[in-house]
């Protein structure tokens, strides 16, 4: 995929395009994207910043460091059947104008999209470097922020979300994070089986003794890669 996509794309690094960079800079400012740097200077900084114009699909995953991509313009839609990871170190970014549809999508890059983003299975905060900033609507089946910061513009269509609201909107939609507000129990019974076993022993104990009493700490006592891990192998998280 490397050499495909970069065949398929402009490299504003190598060409030293300083039209398309200006351009890209424009649209960021006019539209005020939250993306900190100026293409025109990036393209005299890295080496692969790759550019697109129209709609692109990629039919296999697309992780940027592995494929040796600083950065990734999209001026149109992007559909990629497969897994998109973006990296804070060394430091990716993806910017897409359009439309964003992925599988699975997990972030510690930077990205942004100009529309809406729909990832098919999960949307993942990896740590709390880079950021998701999306202009339009979110949508996915499970959402989980971490402590990666998360813009969304648009309405959000979460299935299920962990955590809490602090990496969303600046702790504006607690609201999304329903799993919060119920009991304990009924929580419980929406875990698949194979999930319930990955729960540290100790809270049951505890959850007895009616020392752990909200969800909030039960999240305490389950390790969230091993749900990130479930979630890219395709396995349920929920019944």
């Amino acid at each position: 995929m490397n050499q495909e996509l970069q065949n398929q794309c402009i490299n504003l690094s190598k060409e030293k395009d300083t039209d398309i960079a200006q351009m890209m800079d424009n649209l960021i400012s006019e539209n005020t994207w939250k993306f900190p740097y100026k293409i025109s200077k990036l393209i005299h900084e890295r080496e692969t910043i790759l550019y697109y114009n129209g709609d692109l699909e990629i039919n296999e995953d697309l992780s940027l460091f592995k494929a040796k991509i600083d950065g990734l313009i999209i001026e149109g839609n992007l559909t990629i059947n497969g897994t998109l990871q973006t990296y804070s170190y060394p430091e990716t970014f993806l910017l897409v104008t359009g439309e964003l549809t992925v599988d699975f999508l997990k972030n510690s890059g930077m990205l942004e999209v100009g529309r809406n983003l729909t990832s098919n299975r999960a949307i993942i905060g990896d740590y709390n470097h880079g950021f998701v900033s999306v202009h339009g609507a979110a949508k996915t089946h499970f959402f989980y922020p971490e402590q990666h910061f998360f813009s969304i513009h648009g309405a959000i269509n979460f299935d299920y979300a962990l955590g809490d609201s602090y990496g969303l909107n600046d702790n504006q939609n607690p609201e999304i994070f329903k799993i919060n507000q119920m009991e304990l129990d009924d929580v419980l019974t929406l875990f698949h089986e194979e999930v319930i076993q990955l729960i540290d022993p100790d809270f049951f104990e505890l959850k007895n003794e009616e020392e752990v009493q909200d969800v909030e700490e039960l999240l305490d006592f389950l390790e969230i890669n091993d749900i990130i891990k479930r979630v890219e192998q395709n396995q349920p998280i929920f019944k």
